[in-house]
């Protein structure tokens, strides 16, 4: 949904073209990978593809439908671009407050939170630094907090690691505060067969 209000906002107020064109690139991605995840689902799904190719045309048709009627308007057209950029800069929430829940980060990748880290850092200084004239406020806006979002993760990452440790390899083992794994003491039990002789 992001992705499309994105393209309707560079109707009404031009951005970079590699801006657009990551857009529309993600649109067909999600859709494939919506695609795949359906056709290889464990369990049996209500909706089918095609139910979801429905919802994305009527998201369409109706965002198009505001914007014909509302075009004109530039508090729509901004309404329209924060609208869009601040709910792909909200994604990684889930996942903050996930790990707060838990006290723990078992389950997400590192790779993915570095992932996370580089891509959005790199967006925000090509938005801030490299061509602040280039697009709106909104882009810088919504990315310096998607990158605040992905830097308090990264504080949880530190935070949480015992627990996520802990998590992520159970064993017997467990490890204290100065990251000395203890081991539990063994039971042995000698067994004398000479008495019953």
């Amino acid at each position: 949904m992001a992705n499309i209000s994105r393209v309707f906002y560079w109707l009404g107020e031009r951005f970079d073209t590699a801006l657009l064109v990551q857009s529309v690139l993600m649109i067909g991605a999600q859709l494939a990978l919506l695609r795949l995840c359906l056709k290889h689902a464990d369990q049996p799904t209500y909706y089918s593809f095609h139910s979801y190719l429905d919802l994305f045309a009527l998201l369409f048709a109706l965002e198009a439908a505001l914007f014909i009627l509302f075009q004109q308007h530039e508090s729509f057209i901004q309404a329209m671009g924060f609208f869009s950029l601040g709910l792909e800069s909200t994604l990684p929430i889930p996942q903050l407050l996930t790990n707060f829940r838990r006290k723990s980060l078992a389950g997400l990748s590192n790779l993915v939170l570095l992932g996370w880290l580089f891509g959005d850092g790199f967006k925000s200084i090509y938005l801030v630094f490299v061509s602040p004239d280039s697009n709106s406020i909104q882009f810088k806006i919504c990315a310096l907090f998607q990158l605040s979002i992905d830097i308090l993760i990264l504080a949880q990452a530190f935070l949480y690691r015992h627990q996520t440790r802990l998590e992520t390899h159970p064993s017997d083992e467990h490890v204290d505060d100065d990251d000395v794994v203890v081991v539990p003491a063994t039971r042995v039990t000698i067994v004398d067969d000479d008495v019953n002789v």
